[in-house]
């Protein structure tokens, strides 16, 4: 742990390496980071989007996931053979460039697992001299192939995406990674079929249709996938207490709710989406059923729908869950064509459901990066989501616009 921080002791976000991993430890928590990309619909001149664009939903952003970060690595030459060992973490990273505190750049340097050897043509220098190696980490993962587990409403969870056990109040969680992507998903009939919708660690598909009969051919278990390409959640830090007068005065200025830490080599920037994955809290609305595909809910991330009643005929009607509709991307609801039961255009039906809190980056914090030869961790200032919606008037739904938003808008 850092100097002078116990179990008990309070921490101050004024930090070095040594302080920050003791922050993390004792209040890191796993977050789903989606980076906000500018849509090519806002107009240059004033800067608004269009509200009827079919990619970025009218919010001016759209958002992707965090393929690959550039990393820098400060290792020591402990002999003279030009060999410098690495973090076992870096293995698989590409070396980009490498110097000495003299500035000194080896452009010979190699780099073979997580050891770069200086080359053959180069004098080395004397034993303890510190080298800056900076590389491109790939953090998207690969598994190689797994027997899926089906859930409810047509969805399957890929095991081994489930990340280590993170001890909240003696609550032992495991926290799921994204599935970006699925090479090949086929069942027991060796019938193949595409992803419809990727959540979380979980993927659905749907029964394929006989070309001679029109009928729907059953999915025959198991269902097998293969290349499942994900990216882990992140560990950040995100405190609304004990904060130093600095970072306090940047949250006041912005408006927003508390302020996050992150290793410097995390870019979190502006308008980025940060979702906290350690629990989740209910909340209740009245939705209008639209004439789109799917109708939004007023959150960033829904976890689960608790319950979805409306009224019929003067009785009151409790739609079911994967026989009426599914829940969708992060905060969209799917009336299916086949439902039992569902609103008409225009009627209004309510919902509770369980949310994930999501903060929006609203302002990075300015401060020195680099001290006593280490990099510091660096901090932004996020707004909860719900507040962020109001104020904004994101996901404002009305019957009298028909737009083309489709189900990909709130990825």
């Amino acid at each position: 742990m850092g100097q002078g921080l116990g179990r008990n002791s309070p921490v101050v976000l004024s930090l070095g390496k040594d302080n920050y991993e003791a922050l993390i430890e004792r209040h890191g928590q796993w977050m789903r980071w989606r980076i906000a990309e500018k849509c090519s619909c806002v107009k240059g001149i004033t800067m608004q989007p269009d509200i009827h664009c079919p990619f970025c939903a009218g919010r001016g952003f759209t958002y992707t996931h965090l393929k690959n970060m550039i990393t820098y690595s400060v290792v020591m030459l402990y002999d003279g053979k030009g060999i410098l060992n690495l973090d076992e973490s870096l293995k698989s990273a590409e070396l980009l460039e490498l110097y000495d505190m003299q500035g000194h750049r080896y452009e010979n340097a190699k780099k073979l697992c997580n050891y770069i050897y200086l080359g053959e043509d180069t004098k080395y220098p004397t034993k303890g001299t510190y080298f800056t190696a900076v590389m491109r980490k790939n953090i998207v993962q690969k598994l190689e192939s797994a027997v899926a587990e089906k859930n409810n409403m047509g969805y399957y969870t890929v095991p081994g995406l489930l990340n280590k056990r993170n001890n909240i109040e003696g609550i032992y969680y495991e926290a799921p990674s994204d599935i970006i992507s699925i090479g090949k998903i086929t069942d027991a009939a060796g019938i193949e079929y595409k992803a419809t919708e990727f959540r979380l660690n979980q993927f659905r598909i749907e029964p394929t249709i006989d070309p001679d009969t029109e009928e729907e051919i059953p999915i025959t278990e198991p269902v097998t996938v293969e290349n499942v390409e994900n990216i882990s959640p992140f560990i950040f830090v995100l405190l609304s207490q004990n904060l130093n007068k600095g970072d306090a005065k940047a949250v006041e200025e912005s408006n927003g709710d508390a302020v996050c830490s992150f290793p410097y080599e995390c870019d979190v920037s502006n308008d980025d989406i940060l979702t906290v994955l350690a629990g989740s809290y209910t909340q209740k609305d009245v939705i209008c059923r639209s004439q789109l595909v799917t109708d939004t809910i007023g959150a960033d991330f829904v976890y689960d729908i608790v319950s979805v009643k409306g009224i019929i005929e003067g009785e009151e009607v409790e739609y079911k869950q994967g026989t009426d509709y599914i829940l969708v991307g992060t905060n969209k609801i799917k009336w299916l064509e086949n439902a039992e039961t569902s609103p008409d255009v225009g009627e209004a039906y309510s919902i509770t459901y369980h949310i994930m809190p999501t903060y929006r980056v609203v302002k990075q914090i300015p401060q020195i990066r680099t001290s006593e030869n280490q990099r510091l961790p660096k901090k932004v200032v996020v707004k909860l989501f719900s507040a962020y919606a109001e104020k904004a008037g994101v996901n404002v739904q009305k019957n009298n616009e028909i737009t083309k938003k489709g189900i990909n808008s709130s990825y």
